[in-house]
């Protein structure tokens, strides 16, 4: 059985390319669906908070909190 195996360079290249954007807009329109006007993330990275910007959202930094981004659109 061959195995493939991730350098580390290519995780690196990947990394850099993610984006979470998907993600956060079905968790947004499924908070929505049920009546909120907010939701928040564990995470969320500084492209993906610019996009959400772009588009009307607020994102705030709440770095004490468990869950430290919240995403509204009130």
């Amino acid at each position: 059985m061959e195995k493939n195996f991730l350098t580390a360079q290519e995780a690196n290249k990947k990394a850099k390319n993610y984006s979470g954007i998907d993600i956060i807009c079905r968790r947004i329109e499924d908070a929505a669906g049920v009546g909120f006007f907010k939701t928040s993330f564990l995470n969320i990275l500084p492209q993906d908070k610019t996009k959400l910007e772009m588009l009307g959202f607020t994102v705030l930094e709440n770095p004490n909190d468990k869950f430290p981004y919240t995403v509204s659109w009130e």
